[in-house]
This record gives C-alpha cells, structure tokens and sequence, in this order.
C-alpha cells in the first residue's frame, strides 16, 4: 500500500483503535503477504463480519462499518469519499436536496448528510446487502436519510443487475465480467426528483455506465437549480453524447483524474454559480 493513502486514512480515524482498524483492512487489501496476518487479526476485532471504525469529516466524529466479506470495495468507497473527497461539489453551493445515485455502501450518503445537516437526503442503491449497510451506517450516526432500493435507470420496472464485486456492477449484460446477477427494481431519475419540491439539488451518480441515458430522460423536461457529480463510464466513447445532453441545459462540465475507461466529473449551470455569489453579497 501506498504510505500516501496509508497517511490519509490515518489522519482520518478517530482515535487509536480504528487507526489500527484501517491500516489492517489497508494492508490486508493491497499487499499479499500481509493477508493471512491482518485477516486474523481484523476477525479478532470484527462482530458479525463487520468491523467497525470511527473516522472525521466536516468536522464531525463518524462511525461506519467495512465487511470483512466485501473488505476491498468497501476500503474502496471510503478512500474514495473520505480520504480523497473525489466528488467536487463546488464550493457555491449548498444543496438542500442530495439525491446520491449508485450509494454503494453510503460513504457519500454520510458525507452530505452531515456537511448539508438541512439538506433532504435520498441514496439510491441496488443491492440489499449495501442498502443494508447503508441503513446501519446512517443509524450509528443518528443520521436521517431516504433509502430508495432501486437502479437508476432511463425507464422505470425491473431488470437483471451483472455483479462484478460487491460495490460495482451494472444493468448493462455487456459487461463480461460479471460474477453474479439479480433481479433488481429500477427506478428513474426524473421520478426521485419529483419528490424534492424543485429546491437547489445536488445529484451524484456512480451508475457504472447509465449515466448519459439516465440524464437524457432527466433533462428531457426543465430542471430546477441543480449541480452534477459522478463517474462517465467508457468515457472516450460516450463524452461526446455526454456533454451534448448537459450543454443542451445550459450546464458546463468539467472533467478530472482520467483513466482509460472511467473519468469524473462536475457539471453545473454558470448562472447557478452567479446566483450563489450574490446571495452571499446580500446584507
């Protein structure tokens, strides 16, 4: 493991034992010969195949849990969120909707419930044992939040979700590399931001590669104020439609930390940032 990502996820944990915690699960997730040892010793620590930690963001003493049955993806998620706040909502905004697409285990559910306390919080997930976790998560912090068990996808009904590991995985059959699948609900975008009353929402999507038809059914009606982070999948193939559905609605999108396949962005209406600005000018 990197000492820089091991620095990171020390200076998060919140005090002595969950420093141990994730530097064991960091170890046990990225070098071979340190598994059997931090295995044995991460059950020792564990209830129930969960070992929980607490960690700091915004200003706030967090507890979660990571599972020994999903160890990697779930370090992943918190590395991601936590350690590397790689979704960059820009600084002028303040949702008072965040609807969190692709919830994974909930280290971004987390994040905006606490960072936006008076904010309507939904986290859309597909899986039951995340949505699960999501659900625990959210009550060890005394955290109120929607769960939608549900797909994100461009029509609502039911279709079978490709598994690659536990916190990724996609409606998309093309995708061979897959280790399982499941019937899961789906449900659209444009659906789940009807119930938020129009208010400033902030969208996240992390939807494995539906994310340009999931936004050409939102954005096919007027929007309210809304800003857009996430991942584009496949992105030198679909960039181009991409950015065609946001620009048509007046948004501009900016890209970092590329790959071959997947880059992330934000998207935001130039207005929108205008609007904030002056808000903050107003006696």
């Amino acid at each position: 493991m990197a000492f820089e990502n091991l620095r990171g996820v020390l200076k998060h944990a919140a005090d002595a034992r969950s420093s141990v915690c994730l530097a064991l699960a960091a170890g046990f997730s990225s070098r071979a010969s340190a598994r059997p040892a931090a295995g044995f010793l991460l059950r020792r620590l564990s209830a129930h195949d969960h070992i929980d930690f607490r960690y700091r963001q915004h200003g706030r003493v967090l507890s979660a849990a990571l599972r020994m049955a999903a160890l990697q993806s779930d370090l992943l998620g918190f590395y991601e969120v936590v350690v590397y706040d790689c979704y960059r909502v820009p600084s002028w905004f303040h949702p008072l909707t965040v609807i969190d697409g692709g919830a994974n285990v909930g280290f971004f559910t987390l994040s905006a419930a606490t960072r936006w306390p008076g904010a309507k919080v939904i986290a859309v997930e597909p899986l039951p044992e995340n949505a699960d976790l999501i659900e625990r998560n959210l009550a060890a912090n005394g955290l109120n939040a929607e769960i939608v068990r549900a797909a994100l996808s461009a029509k609502a009904g039911t279709a079978q979700f490709y598994i690659r590991d536990p916190n990724a995985g996609s409606v998309n059959r093309e995708d061979r590399a897959f280790s399982d699948n499941i019937e899961v609900a789906l449900v659209r975008l444009s659906d789940i931001y009807g119930t938020t009353t129009g208010v400033p929402c902030l969208l996240k999507l992390d939807i494995e590669g539906s994310e340009v038809e999931v936004l050409e059914e939102f954005l096919a009606k007027p929007r309210g104020e809304c800003v857009f982070v996430g991942e584009l999948h496949r992105w030198p193939e679909t960039h181009a439609r991409f950015e065609g559905v946001l620009n048509r609605d007046g948004f501009r999108v900016e890209y970092y930390n590329r790959d071959r396949v997947c880059v992330l962005f934000t998207a935001y209406r130039t207005e929108s940032e205008g609007k904030q600005a002056n808000s903050r000018m107003l006696p």
